[in-house]
């Protein structure tokens, strides 16, 4: 039975229902009804839902007061009856009755395939037309609320098939070169050593890699969608036997999330533990470390307002604090700040309609609120920015004047000489900001984290106030205070920029191996949906006045060769941060650019036969090994690719790129999921 007559039995068959079926078009009388006379028609009417036609029925019976309701959907035909306690009288007031409640019943079963259908679509625009558009409230919701493919799909934006339909020749794609594919070797880099079948036991003196969460949509709906995967391991040291002069160097650069998987599979988890240690789990939108320091520890945004923090799997004894967003606050985006002290949420609000950012305090595992730190034991929520012309921000990213490698130094603030020496030469950021960017209202918002930074600074390096910090907790006056108490302490809103459908920002920050661009954290970089990348200089934030918006000026304007670019990622510390690799997943493709003193350039392309859909790209980096891992999200793998030769301590011995030893990129392997991957964020392990 379908679930339109479920519906219809229920509702129409009070006390007795009387199948009639249908032979050649005529309707068979059954004896009750010639008994008690012919069935006399008084009206009939039909109703369309979707692509489907009802028509209903009424007769009366002669010598009874009865009428009687048939529905007829095709062949199947429900009779029910309504008693009558006058004489004929009545009759019309009991068709219409019968009549109403078919038309009630009718709009209760569109309304229910809509919302069905609601599930499984995509909001469709949040905005009417036009440059004074207003913000559509179902829409809004239906995109907060709501996690579909449509959904997610309608978030990354157009892809490969949209803008080349009307292509009169599909494009053949080259096949990016990749060593031994179909053996035991792929992705492996091995130097002073025969084979690799004894690998675990050779006498490795140095080891290291990268490891740490994906976001994928689930093809399964019992998968919370978030494993731990390892994108890359290397180890060094002397071959066997021991005492060997010998020493070898072995990179394993294929990414796995298989704990089978020899030498590093040990870091993967299935789903990623976190996601079991945080209350009421719900899809997972978001997931950031600090693009800077050495951040084991990641945070990870729920759609149901949880933010929680979880590990790249070298964490010992691993721990998963998380936090609460208040009731309506659905979290789009994620930030932290370049030391691990903030965290920065971009959220909607589907209660009021509007935009905002959260502002966490974190907690570091070995020191107090706030100060540099790798792990993080504990969050607080300080408060919300109101982002008065934006409603709806999509991506967030945040830098901010100094960066420590990999934890804060070991003073004892506690004592009136260090108080003075961090007030004097604070090891610590003093000012920065927060951008966030909104697609549909063509705008980017700037945020002064000056405010933020100097009260923290005050509070730590006074004697007095310092003593204020001593006693912490939950409440809003209980370290560190929320902006209600501490009003001095909230960022201020600087000014909106105006991009066209800006879909994915970066901001540079200073750190580095040595080589790294001085400019280069005086920079942001905002994509707009057609392929143009706005480089912006942001030095004024650096300085000891808050910026004025004319002095915060778009320094160039890139054309990348591409559409749609749906993500920016920034080198690492121990490489040049200075080059970006862009996702197109219009054009199925990313690009290499080089941000120089005075202006940037494309450097690089890439467009391989194995990409289906890219769009999410994540660095990583061991040992002279430098590539970047890219989420392919119809085609449901991770795929890996180094784009410089590897470099084992001034050693090329692998030789160049490509069969010929010239291409600008090499694949070193893939691995499946089963879902969509459409974020990743990774730390070295030590």
């Amino acid at each position: 039975m379908s679930r339109f007559n479920i519906f219809l039995y229920l509702f129409l068959v009070c006390s007795i229902s009387i199948p009639v079926s249908a032979a050649d078009g005529k309707k068979k009388k059954d004896k009750s009804a010639k008994e008690k006379g012919p069935r006399v028609k008084l009206k009939s009417r039909e109703w369309t839902v979707g692509e489907k036609k009802f028509k209903a029925l009424l007769v009366k019976q002669k010598y009874e007061k009865k009428v009687w309701l048939i529905l007829d959907e095709g062949k199947k035909i429900i009779v029910s009856y309504k008693r009558l306690s006058q004489g004929d009288k009545d009759y019309l007031k009991a068709v219409k009755e019968a009549y109403e409640k078919v038309e009630k019943m009718i709009a209760k079963i569109e309304a229910d395939k809509k919302r069905e259908a609601a599930k499984h679509s995509g909001p469709g625009p949040l905005f009417t037309p036009g440059n004074q558009g207003k913000v559509i409230p179902e829409a809004y919701k239906h995109y907060a609320l709501n996690t579909n493919l449509q959904t997610l799909n309608q978030k990354l934006g157009p892809d490969y098939d949209f803008y080349h339909k009307n292509d009169k020749t599909p494009k053949v794609f080259p096949e990016v070169h990749i060593r031994d594919p179909k053996g035991e070797r792929i992705g492996v880099y091995l130097h002073g050593a025969p084979d690799i079948k004894n690998r675990d036991t050779w006498n490795a003196t140095d080891w290291t890699g990268m490891s740490g969460q994906v976001i994928y949509f689930p093809d399964n709906a019992g998968n919370p969608g978030m494993d731990r995967t390892a994108l890359c391991w290397s180890r060094h040291g002397e071959n066997l036997p021991k005492g060997s002069k010998k020493w070898f160097n072995y990179y394993q650069l294929h990414p796995t999330r298989s704990r089978a998987m020899a030498a590093y599979g040990w870091w993967c988890a299935n789903p990623d533990p976190g996601i079991a240690n945080w209350p009421r789990s719900s899809f997972p939108v978001a997931t950031m470390r600090s693009r800077v320091a050495w951040s084991l520890m990641g945070l990870v945004a729920l759609r149901n307002g949880v933010i929680g923090s979880t590990h790249c799997g070298n964490g010992g004894n691993e721990k998963f604090p998380y936090m609460q967003l208040p009731p309506n606050k659905i979290p789009m985006d994620i930030c932290i700040s370049n030391n691990n002290e903030f965290a920065f949420v971009a959220i909607w609000d589907v209660k009021e309609i509007k935009g905002q950012i959260a502002v966490i305090a974190i907690k570091a595992g070995a020191h107090r609120w706030t100060l540099p730190g790798l792990g993080h034991s504990a969050m607080k929520l300080l408060g919300f920015i109101d982002l008065d012309k934006m409603k709806a921000p999509m991506h967030i990213v945040t830098a901010a004047d100094f960066v420590v490698w990999s934890w804060a130094p070991g003073g004892k603030l506690y004592t009136p000489e260090e108080q003075k020496a961090w007030a004097k030469n604070p090891p610590y950021s003093t000012n920065g900001y927060v951008m966030v960017s909104s697609r549909e209202e063509d705008s980017v918002a700037i945020i002064d984290l000056k405010p933020l930074y100097g009260y923290f600074r005050k509070m730590y390096s006074d004697p007095k106030l310092f003593a204020t910090t001593e006693e912490t907790g939950e409440a809003k006056d209980k370290w560190p205070f929320t902006f209600e108490i501490a009003k001095e302490a909230k960022p201020t809103l600087i000014r909106y920029i105006k991009a066209k459908r800006p879909t994915a920002i970066a901001a540079g920050f200073e750190g580095g191996n040595g080589t790294q661009l001085r400019e280069f954290k005086h920079r942001a970089f905002i994509a707009q949906e057609d392929g143009e990348l706005l480089i912006l200089d942001t030095s004024p934030f650096y300085k000891k006045k808050a910026p004025k918006n004319s002095k915060l000026k778009i320094i160039q304007k890139l054309p990348l060769g591409g559409r749609n670019p749906t993500c920016i990622a920034l080198g690492r510390n121990s490489w040049p941060t200075q080059r970006l690799s862009i996702v197109l997943r219009g054009d199925r493709m990313v690009v290499q650019v080089q941000v120089n003193s005075k202006k940037a350039v494309v450097i690089k392309r890439l467009q391989d036969k194995r990409l289906k859909d890219p769009v999410w790209v994540e660095c990583w980096t061991t040992r002279g090994a430098q590539g970047f891992s890219i989420g392919d999200f119809n085609g449901k793998q991770i795929v890996n690719y180094i784009f410089d030769p590897v470099d084992s301590w001034g050693k090329k011995y692998f030789g160049g790129l490509g069969k010929d030893g010239k291409a600008d990129f090499e694949c070193t392997g893939s691995v499946s999921y089963p879902g969509r991957p459409f974020m990743i964020s990774t730390a070295e392990i030590p």
